[in-house]
């Protein structure tokens, strides 16, 4: 990335900390691994927990009027580290690779009707690869029959609250290499 780039991600880690540790916003000398490393004995509930005021990139499929965003995955292109993506309801066909350490928010309908649901065909509908993640309130299917998972979980920890999560052909979640992921409150 251009050294710009990888400024702006050092900052957003820093500030995540001191909001994190209720800190005044102020330059830490401490360098992003050891940040990282300090995230990794959290859960992401913690880590993404409400109080904590995280910037929010907010995604809504019918209008950019309502949102930063049509799709899903142009929002995890521009997310920084601890950033909150919230999803207005709707359904959304793409594959999504979570790598920044985020949280994706689904938010339900007013009218009673449908929530956020995300579908794939032919990749795996989520394929998570962040140090730690959370994904909550979205439903996902994963509709082809290539035998793609629904949910792929391949490195770190990625917390799952509340979401549906369906498969027609291949697995619903598959868990590989170093990756501990936490389910709570879902059905699968």
């Amino acid at each position: 990335p251009p050294p710009g780039a990888a400024r702006a991600a050092q900052g957003s880690l820093e500030a995540w900390l001191c909001r994190l540790l209720r800190m005044p916003q102020s330059p830490l000398p401490l360098p992003d691994e050891l940040i990282v490393h300090i995230f990794c004995f959290l859960e992401p509930a913690v880590l993404f927990h409400p109080s904590l005021a995280l910037p929010s990139l907010i995604v809504d499929k019918c209008t950019t009027v309502r949102g930063h965003f049509t799709t899903i995955s142009a929002a995890l292109r521009a997310v920084q580290p601890g950033d909150r993506v919230l999803i207005r309801p709707g359904l959304y066909r793409e594959s999504l690779r979570i790598d920044v350490p985020v949280m994706l928010l689904g938010c339900s309908s007013s009218g009673g009707g449908g929530g956020v649901t995300i579908t794939s065909s032919r990749n795996h509908t989520v394929h998570s690869t962040a140090q730690f993640a959370r994904l909550e309130n979205v439903t996902l299917r994963q509709t082809g029959s290539s035998g793609r998972s629904c949910l792929l979980a391949s490195r770190g920890t990625l917390e799952i609250s509340d979401c549906d999560i369906s498969s027609a052909s291949g697995l619903c979640v598959e868990v590989t290499d170093s990756a501990t992921p936490i389910v709570r409150h879902s059905r699968i």
